[in-house]
């Protein structure tokens, strides 16, 4: 198998869709990531609106960060996670790919050529991130992402089955607020290709993600 899959795990307001979306570009390779959602919605033959991330499209935009799977059933939330996976899987089988979340980490990891990262930052750092980069009010900041931290967190236990929440199974693990979103994507790159072998620069067309 040739190809390799990079998974970006990340602590809520780290802002790890800026390092994988700058690690892909730094690459050459495809960022799959919030397009997710265009596609799962068209395999299941429903409006977007269903899967649950129409907030993505939509002013109400920063509810799908609290809800990763959308606010419906529970069967609906195992067949949207279901379809995703098969997206991931599919693309991961026809290129090189970098993952942001949706237990990626654990859906790759018996893959041959998996690189496991986790970004994280200090706590300030990611209150900042949710006030400047999702726009949240300061003073709900700091209750916004306890939610959404409690939210994923209740997400991981679901779907990633007996995989602990630790470390210990990480490749790499990047301070996003010590090396800055390039820095963070530079370190991950030098790492990706001394694990697999590559050749220096981009190894091709960077692919931009639906959101960008």
């Amino acid at each position: 198998m040739k190809n390799f899959v990079i998974t970006i795990s990340r602590e809520f307001g780290a802002n790890g869709s800026g390092v994988a979306k700058a690690l892909a570009k730094e690459l050459g390779i495809y960022y799959l990531d919030r397009d997710l959602v265009e596609e799962t919605a068209e395999r299941m033959g429903t409006d977007i609106s269903y899967v649950g991330d129409s907030e993505e499209k939509s002013k109400n935009r920063l509810l799908h960060m609290t809800l990763p799977l959308g606010s419906g059933s529970i069967s609906h939330e195992d067949e949207i996670f279901q379809v995703e996976r098969s997206i991931i899987e599919d693309e991961a089988s026809k290129q090189n790919i970098v993952v942001v979340g949706r237990c990626a980490d654990y859906i790759f990891q018996d893959h041959p050529r998996h690189l496991n990262v986790f970004v994280y930052a200090p706590y300030e750092a990611k209150l900042k991130n949710i006030i400047e980069l999702l726009h949240v009010p300061d003073h709900e900041a700091e209750k916004f992402m306890k939610t959404a931290v409690a939210a994923r967190n209740a997400y991981r236990k679901r779907y990633c089955y007996g995989m602990v929440n630790d470390y210990s199974f990480r490749d790499m693990m990047v301070n996003s607020e010590t090396m800055g979103v390039e820095g963070a994507a530079k370190a991950i790159a030098a790492v990706a290709r001394v694990k697999f072998d590559l050749p220096a620069g981009s190894l091709g067309e960077y692919v931009v993600d639906a959101d960008q």
